[in-house]
């Protein structure tokens, strides 16, 4: 899954822990601009890793080892970052599907609505009212208001 970011806040996907990170965007841009002259910079392990070392991710996200889940799609936008989520539980055979929100500076929960359907990788929109959007598999639409 892709990072989601806007001015100030960058929000990825930490698979090796499994859990959604949340950084200042401008830590993240200094850790990886190259150095003056060079085309490229190399990064030893990853970037949560490597900010984790200069203490700067602002907050992360987990449901520890019970309650796996996996990321399908991130935003950024307004004060908060929005994720459509899969939960997998081992006594459970079917997935469920959310969507959830986290205040930006904090990472206080705002919200959190499961879903039965399917939702598409990738299909998730915020408009510019707060609007949150989720495209499914079989075409369908969910939308939330602010």
């Amino acid at each position: 899954i892709p990072p989601a970011w806007d001015d100030q806040t960058v929000v990825m996907v930490n698979y090796q822990h499994g859990a959604l990170t949340c950084c200042e965007a401008a830590q993240v841009q200094a850790l990886l601009a190259p150095q003056v002259g060079e085309n490229t910079k190399k990064i030893s392990g990853t970037v949560v890793e490597q900010l984790s070392q200069d203490d700067t991710i602002r907050w992360g996200y987990s449901l520890g080892r019970e309650q796996r889940f996996e990321v399908l799609s991130l935003a950024v936008c307004a004060g908060d970052v929005v994720a459509v989520l899969q939960h997998q539980q081992g006594r459970r055979a079917q997935p469920e599907w959310s969507v959830a929100a986290w205040e930006t500076e904090t990472g206080k929960p705002r919200f959190q609505h499961r879903f039965s359907n399917e939702p598409l990788p990738g299909g998730l929109l915020v408009d510019h009212d707060g609007r949150v959007v989720v495209v499914m598999l079989d075409g369908s639409v969910l939308c939330y208001g602010s």
